[in-house]
Parts: structure tokens; sequence; C-alpha cells
């Protein structure tokens, strides 16, 4: 079997040996360009990478009082068991609950 995709001994040399000649023919003074529009396409290709995953942008804040009616429970039931909960306080004194997070926080106390 051949060296995984993902793996650092694949071996690209045939997809860049032609680039490699076509470069070696170029005169000196275009290098600097060619190094620039490689580098382009290197961020073009790792773009997709550094993407966040799909249930990361689907995540949102949400109010003490949002996140209560999630688990049946009051605002003060919220605060009182807050570091329990996946709460996080923001600098300007309001407590946020990650709604991905407390997902998944309910869903380890219904196993």
């Amino acid at each position: 079997m051949g060296a995984d995709v993902m793996s650092p001994e694949r071996d690209f040399s045939a997809l860049l040996s032609p680039l490699r000649e076509a470069a070696q023919a170029l005169p000196r003074e275009a290098l600097p360009a060619l190094c620039g529009a490689l580098a382009a396409l290197q961020a073009e290709l790792l773009l997709p990478t550094a993407a966040p995953a799909a249930s990361d942008l689907e995540d949102r804040a949400l109010t003490p009082a949002q996140a209560a009616k999630r688990i049946g429970r009051s605002a003060d039931w919220v605060y009182r068991h807050r570091h329990d909960l996946p709460i996080t306080r923001l600098s300007s004194g309001r407590w946020v609950i990650s709604e991905s997070k407390l997902r998944r926080w309910i869903e380890t106390r219904t196993r």
C-alpha cells in the first residue's frame, strides 16, 4: 500500500518536477514574483485546513436564562451551579454559556 495522503513521507516530486523545471528556466528577476504566486497558492491550499468545524460555526452564546430554559431549571439554579456548567464570565461581568458545550453537558447527564 502507498504512503498515506496525510503522511510527511508522501512523494510529491512528480507534481513538483515540472514546476521546478519551469522555475529554473525563468530569468532571475522573475523569481520573486513566482515566489509570491507560490505563497498565494500555498495559502489557498491551506485555507480549508484552518476553517473551523461546522459544529463550531453553529455555536452561539446563551444567557443563563436561555440555558436554564434548555435544561428545565431556573436562572438562579444556573448561577448557583455555574462551577459545574460550561459557563464563561465575560470581562463585562456578564455570564454566557456555549450552546454546543451545554448540549454536550446535557448529553453526559442523560446517559
